[in-house]
C-alpha cells in the first residue's frame, strides 16, 4: 500500500537517494562541476537550502522508496520545487504515487494549483517528453521564455 509522509528532517536515504540521482541526472550546473568535493558540497548545499525553505514528502511501498517531492508555498500557488521518482517502478506508478501526494499537499495547503519551472539544461527535452507521455493532467506552457507546468485541483477529479 502506498504510504506517503512528510519528512521532519533530513536522513541518509533523503541525502543519499538525491546525491546519486544528481549525480546521474545533472538537473544543474553545478552537477557537472568536474571536482568531485565540490560536486559533493554543492548539491548537499542545495539539500540544506531546499529543506531549510520547503515541505519534502516520500512515497513508499512495501518499505521501498518510490521517490520524494519537494514543495515550497507561495501566497497563492504551491510551487513545485523538485521531485524524483525511482525509474525501477513503472512510469505510469510513478505518476499515479506522484499525483497522490500533489492531492494531498493541495489539501494540506489549501491551495487549488501547483506550479513548477523546468530549470534543468541536462537532457531537458527527453526530460520535458517523458512528462508529456505519462502525465496527462498537467499543463505545460513557455511563459517568458521558461517552461512551465501547472497542475490544477480540478483535473484530478
Amino acid at each position: 500500500m502506498l504510504e506517503i509522509k512528510e519528512l521532519i528532517n533530513i536522513d541518509d536515504d533523503f541525502y543519499n537517494y538525491f546525491s546519486i540521482y544528481f549525480a546521474r541526472s545533472k538537473p544543474y550546473d553545478f552537477c557537472e562541476l568536474k571536482s568531485i568535493s565540490l560536486r559533493k558540497y554543492k548539491i548537499k548545499e542545495y539539500l540544506d537550502i531546499l529543506f531549510s525553505n520547503s515541505f519534502i514528502y516520500k512515497a513508499t511501498i512495501d518499505f521501498k522508496i518510490i521517490g520524494y517531492v519537494v514543495f515550497s508555498k507561495e501566497k497563492d500557488d504551491l510551487i513545485l520545487e523538485f521531485v524524483i521518482g525511482d525509474h525501477q517502478f513503472p512510469p505510469s506508478f510513478l505518476i499515479k504515487s506522484f499525483h497522490a501526494i500533489l492531492i494531498l499537499a493541495q489539501k494540506r495547503f489549501d491551495k487549488q494549483i501547483i506550479k513548477s519551472t523546468i530549470q534543468r539544461k541536462h537532457k531537458r527535452k527527453s526530460f520535458i517528453n517523458w512528462i508529456k507521455r505519462y502525465d496527462k493532467v498537467c499543463e505545460i506552457t513557455e511563459i517568458e521564455g521558461k517552461t512551465q507546468i501547472i497542475w490544477k485541483n480540478e483535473r484530478f477529479n
